[in-house]
């Protein structure tokens, strides 16, 4: 609290007044952008803080904000720590952590940036300090990094099982189970649509034919590619897996809707199994 001055000439006491509350106005204003909870008031003279909520911890955690924006505008964002990209994504602390600190815990408790594309709202929302809005913000961006990843996906031609995999890596990393997506491509080689077609255990995922050639004739395919992960990380194909990639081709010839290739992922790397 800051007391009036005693002031004999009544102009310069209004003039203090003025000036006081100038600057009652603009605290209120950055503490309000800045979300610190406090109400300044003048009252006959004197510059009250009332409400306040550890402005002390609030200044620091802004300042702790403040540092990763600085280095993404002067240094560019792909020079920032997980932590500092993190940090811009929730974007403020608690009373009692501060952003930074707040990224870090996030990022220990998820283990790696891998497990992220598993994670889901209410696993976010256990750690304290994250809420609602601060975890559907970090789902939003990650669900936007896939989107980006897939934009150019129809521009590519897909000729080979390397280029198959350099395209659609991107949609099996981290998972637990077996998922299959079917490829579906023109007369050029180039995609025309993706679906995925299933989503089993993590060591079997059952493939009906039926499933993979509804989209074929849906998009008016002219071939299709079928790619699925190992979780296991054993790119070897299972007797199911070479079971069903005979059944398929075999349709797919007949229907004059030829199966390219059917491609086993997983963090490791890919197999062709037509290849081999």
């Amino acid at each position: 609290m800051y007391s009036k001055k005693r002031l004999g000439n009544i102009e310069y006491y209004e003039e203090y007044i003025n000036i006081l509350e100038k600057i009652t106005d603009k605290l209120n204003e950055f503490l309000k952008e800045n979300r610190t909870y406090s109400v300044i008031n003048i009252y006959r003279g004197t510059l009250y803080i009332e409400k306040s909520i550890n402005m002390n911890f609030k200044i620091k955690e802004m300042q702790e904000e403040l540092k990763p924006r600085y280095r993404a505008k002067s240094k560019g964002i792909s020079n920032l720590s997980d932590e500092e990209l993190l940090s811009l994504i929730i974007r403020c602390g608690t009373k009692d952590k501060n952003v930074k600190n707040l990224s870090i815990e996030v990022l220990q408790r998820v283990g790696n940036l891998n497990n992220f594309l598993n994670i889901d709202i209410k696993d976010l929302m256990q750690i304290k300090g994250i809420g609602e809005v601060s975890a559907l913000s970090i789902l939003a961006s990650i669900e936007l990094g896939k989107r980006v990843l897939n934009y150019h996906q129809d521009k590519i031609k897909l000729i080979s099982s390397k280029s198959v995999y350099d395209c659609f890596k991107y949609l099996f990393i981290g998972l637990k189970q077996e998922k299959v997506i079917g490829i579906y491509l023109d007369n050029s080689k180039k995609l025309i649509n993706y679906k995925e077609l299933f989503i089993g255990t993590v060591n079997n995922c059952l493939i009906h034919p039926r499933e993979v050639f509804k989209y074929a004739v849906t998009f008016s395919a002219s071939s299709l590619i079928l790619v699925h992960n190992h979780p296991s990380g054993n790119l070897n194909p299972s007797k199911e897996d070479l079971r069903v990639t005979k059944e398929i081709k075999e349709i797919a010839s007949k229907i004059n809707i030829p199966l390219l290739d059917h491609i086993i992922i997983s963090d490791t790397g890919y197999k062709s199994i037509i290849d081999n």
